[in-house]
This record gives C-alpha cells, sequence and structure tokens, in this order.
C-alpha cells in the first residue's frame, strides 16, 4: 500500500516511463518528435489511471482511460523535451532529497526494492523520473514568475473555506503478526496455520515481548519492524481488523483474526484522537497544493501549445 502510494506521488505530474525493462521488442504506440512510447509505458500509464476508478470500467471506459493516459504521456513528453530546449538541469543534490522525501511513505528499503520488482520498474528509473518530473516543474516556474506561488491571503482563504479537508479522523498506530492463508487450502491446512498461530498468542501471553514474536514468525514485510505497520484511520483496513482494532484498548493483543489476507495478531500501540489541522501546521501544504495546481495548469497551456508545432505519430491504437 505504501509502496503504491510511492509510485503515485513519482507519477502525479510525470507518469514512469522510458524503463529499461521493457522488452527491446515491445510495440510502439506513439513517437514524439522521434522519441517513442512503447506499450509497456502505456500499460503501466493506463494502470495508474484505472486505479482510480470506482468500479471495474467496461470495454469503452477502458478505452477512453488508455486514450487519455497515451496524451498524459505525450503531453509530459512534449515538456520535458521543452525543459532540455530551455536548457533546465536539477542538480543530483536535490534530486537525491525529493527521493528521499518521498521515500518516508514506504516501511523499509526492502519492501520498496520487492513493490518496484514487482512492477518491473528500477530505482534507476525512480531516479530518472523524479529528476524530469523537477525538471519540467523548473521550466512551468520559470514561465509563470512570481504567479506560481499563491499570496498568504489566497492561502487563508483555502483554508478556511476547505474545513473538511483539515479535520484529521480519530487514528490508530498497530502492529501485528501475520500467518498467511490462501483461498484455496484445503480446511485441514488452514486449521494448521490457525493452530501456529494460537501457540503465538499463547506465548504472548507467557510475557514474551510482541516485537521479537512478530520478527520470529510474521509472514508480514514489517517483520523487520517488530510487526509495526504505522497508523491507520477508518477505512484503511480491512472490515474484520478495523471493528477489532478500534475497539481495542492500547497494549492487549488482539484474540486471533482472520481476513483475506491470513490470520492476525494485532496490538494497538498508540492511539490519536480526532482533531483540526491549525493553520499554521495546513500552511505549507495548502501553499504546494495551490503552487503545483498552478504548474499543471500552466503544464497543460504549454503542452497544448508545443503540440501544434510537434511531430506527433499514433503507431498503433491504444486499446491495443
Amino acid at each position: 500500500m505504501a509502496c503504491a502510494a510511492f509510485m503515485g506521488m513519482v507519477a502525479v505530474t510525470h507518469p514512469v516511463r522510458g524503463e529499461a525493462g521493457d522488452s527491446p521488442t515491445s510495440p510502439i504506440v506513439a513517437r514524439v518528435n522521434g522519441t517513442s512510447i512503447t506499450a509497456g509505458e502505456l500499460d503501466r500509464e493506463a494502470e495508474r489511471l484505472l486505479r482510480r476508478e470506482a468500479a471495474s470500467p467496461d470495454s469503452r471506459r477502458v478505452w477512453e482511460i488508455r486514450r487519455r493516459a497515451l496524451d498524459v504521456l505525450i503531453d509530459q513528453e512534449l515538456l520535458w523535451q521543452e525543459s532540455r530546449r530551455e536548457g533546465i538541469t536539477v542538480p543530483e543534490g536535490d534530486v537525491m532529497r525529493e527521493l528521499a522525501a518521498l521515500g518516508k511513505s514506504v516501511p523499509s528499503t526492502a519492501v520498496l526494492e520487492k513493490a518496484l520488482d514487482e512492477m518491473e520498474i528500477s530505482p534507476e528509473t525512480v531516479r530518472r523520473e523524479v529528476e524530469r518530473r523537477m525538471a519540467v516543474a523548473a521550466l512551468l516556474e520559470r514561465r509563470l514568475g512570481n504567479g506560481a506561488h499563491p499570496s498568504d491571503e489566497e492561502v487563508r482563504r483555502f483554508y478556511d473555506t476547505h474545513p473538511d479537508t483539515f479535520r484529521i479522523p480519530e487514528k490508530v498506530r498497530i502492529s501485528h503478526i501475520l500467518v498467511r492463508i490462501e483461498p484455496r487450502w484445503q480446511r485441514e491446512k488452514k486449521e494448521e496455520a490457525r493452530l501456529r498461530m494460537a501457540g503465538i498468542r499463547q506465548r504472548l501471553r507467557s510475557g514474551e515481548p510482541f516485537s521479537a514474536l512478530a520478527k520470529e514468525f510474521s509472514e508480514c514485510p514489517s517483520a523487520e519492524k517488530g510487526g509495526d505497520l504505522g497508523w491507520f484511520s477508518r477505512g484503511s483496513l480491512t472490515p474484520q481488523l478495523e471493528v477489532a482494532v478500534f475497539s481495542l484498548p492500547a497494549m492487549v493483543v488482539s484474540d486471533i483474526l482472520e481476513d483475506r489476507y491470513g490470520f492476525h495478531l494485532v496490538l494497538v500501540t498508540g492511539r490519536k484522537p480526532p482533531r483540526r489541522v491549525t493553520f499554521a501546521e495546513a500552511r505549507p501544504q495548502v501553499v504546494r497544493y495551490l503552487r503545483d495546481l498552478r504548474l499543471r495548469e500552466e503544464g497543460m497551456h504549454l503542452a497544448r501549445q508545443l503540440r501544434r508545432s510537434a511531430a506527433l505519430e499514433i503507431v498503433r491504437e491504444p486499446l491495443r
């Protein structure tokens, strides 16, 4: 979940492109001033957009999303090329700091590497795309000048007129021990997993530390952190866990819980009551949001201009 968020942040203004893992035979779907966009790149961007859909889209909607994904890739390639023409470069130190900031959304380096491997995206590709995103942002900031930065009055107005945005719901910090099960397992094998978890539960009752048993037995990547999963609000856990977690006293181990991932023992290690974010706390995020909004609008405007003189070739229909 955190890794998906990490990649989502990388792709907000610049989709992940040009992965070396794309096969040399990956079909070309478009060319932008001679630069190819491959089917693999299109698939990744379309998948990112599809994840935003509330329900499973029909075939027509899938085509619309894939067409939009191709438009996004074309526009971002045009903006990147324009930043190159303008001679914009991003210092390596700035790129590394941005990567470090994004990496804080991931529980550990091992979890991130596993997620990137599953998505067939190399760490170097992520670094390169962050650099491209920052170069495009610098291009747009140069074009907007002082207009990229909201005034104090605009920031305050946004805060006052969007009260729901700045309400933080109740949150709990949890650790867990997971014993995985598979839907295809026979009842006997599933019962073996439950009994294994019951044995762990007994050791906890005998006073053994939760974190030590999580490191030894948990089949979740969080095991290396003693089972710590971080903070959660309602709606971000499976229903089976949520009901138990939000009614469980702090530092009390749950009964054995079962959901689609397997059997869990959960420990609530912290609790935060609901509250409203103060203006002082919200101000940096509001400034960044309004700035990014203006950059996106300027990016769309500039991309439309660049398309008029660009050599664009659609080689293959995006549905295929």
